[in-house]
């Protein structure tokens, strides 16, 4: 069993994002960058961030940097400290998406828009949708995205209509985070126990948590989300799909877990 707790804190510098633009909602159906950002995926092109975005996020003492991602773009250009980051995973014999939302802005943002996931010959393999989903300053939200067992996804997220706009009230906090990860005695599975605590003393009302178990090198092996209406606001189980790495009980290839509650 591997148990571990964690606490993220975030220290947001002052020189962040000075000059963020306009602080109103924006919305889109594609934009430049996104447009990129496609490109980039496949091709392993220049890196999308803006040098200083890209230091404040490799400087995140956070769960986001426990992640092996592959793409990581700024969808709007009005809004630079919003960051999309894209990371793949497969339990056979289904193949995933990662697609996590981080907000290095000094205030807290609501969240929107459709996504569509593309394989390489430009067949859409999967959907999802972020709504209205508040993101504290520091924090990251995480969709996993169902792409079937047909074609694999080439990392391409294609949205429409995002929606980004300053929250009129700040939900989030820092808070700490315990969770153990055990063998599921039902299958092949693995089952993680987490518990949820703000650091000023509130009581978390969670929408949903989501959470990834991650190998050595910050590949992900398996993900889970639960409902707020299946998990307490301070404590729940998942359940992960786990494949060929859970042999006769063995947690061995499972070496971390990230976990990104959604309020």
């Amino acid at each position: 069993m591997m148990r571990k707790s964690v606490f993220l804190v975030f220290m947001l510098g002052a020189v962040l994002l000075a000059g963020c633009g306009a602080m109103t909602k924006n919305q889109v159906s594609l934009d430049k960058n996104t447009e990129e950002a496609e490109e980039q995926s496949t091709s392993g092109g220049k890196d999308l961030l803006d040098p200083e975005v890209r230091g404040v996020l490799s400087s995140l003492d956070s769960d986001y940097s426990k992640v092996r991602w592959g793409v990581e773009y700024s969808p709007l250009e009005e809004y630079p400290g919003i960051v999309v980051s894209i990371a793949p995973y497969y339990t056979d014999p289904y193949h995933y998406l990662v697609v996590g939302v981080t907000n290095l802005h000094p205030f807290e943002v609501i969240f929107s828009g459709f996504m569509e996931a593309y394989a390489k010959d430009d067949t859409v393999v999967g959907s999802g949708i972020v709504a209205n989903e508040h993101i504290g300053s520091g924090q990251t939200i995480a969709s996993l995205v169902y792409c079937g067992k047909d074609a694999a996804p080439d990392g391409r997220i294609h949205w429409r209509d995002i929606s980004i706009s300053p929250a009129n009230e700040t939900l989030y906090s820092s808070f700490k985070a315990d969770w153990a990860v055990s063998p599921d005695p039902g299958g092949m599975s693995a089952r993680a126990t987490i518990a949820i605590a703000y650091l000023d003393g509130r009581d978390p009302v969670l929408k949903r948590v989501t959470a990834l178990i991650l190998d050595e090198s910050g590949n992900i092996i398996s993900g889970s989300y639960e409902t707020v209406d299946k998990i307490e606001p301070q404590e729940g189980t998942l359940y992960f799909p786990m494949d060929f790495y859970l042999t006769k009980g063995d947690m061995k290839y499972a070496a971390d877990m990230c976990i990104f509650p959604e309020l």
